[in-house]
């Protein structure tokens, strides 16, 4: 038996219009990811990795030292600095 406190007028429960919605931190919605709802199988798998393909990095004109190198354009900082030094 229920204690006669907890819902009050005789209400076995709350109607769903007085219930709270829950609710879901910013946090975690952001970092929901989809999920697959089967298996996937080893051929498909391996079809679908054997599509990717690694792209030649653009390599652009850089002078360390008064000579001119081509570097990759993402590493132009780098060689800038002294961080890497080009191979001959």
């Amino acid at each position: 038996m229920r204690h006669p406190a907890a819902f009050p007028y005789g209400l076995s429960r709350p109607s769903p219009a007085v219930r709270p919605t829950p609710t879901v931190p910013p946090s975690r919605k952001e970092t929901a990811m989809a999920v697959p709802k089967r298996k996937m199988s080893r051929s498909n798998t391996r079809h679908r990795r054997a599509q990717w393909k690694a792209s030649t990095p653009n390599l652009v004109p850089v002078t360390v030292d008064g000579v001119t190198h081509r570097v990759p354009q993402h590493l132009v900082r780098a060689y800038q600095r002294g961080l890497l030094r080009p191979e001959d």
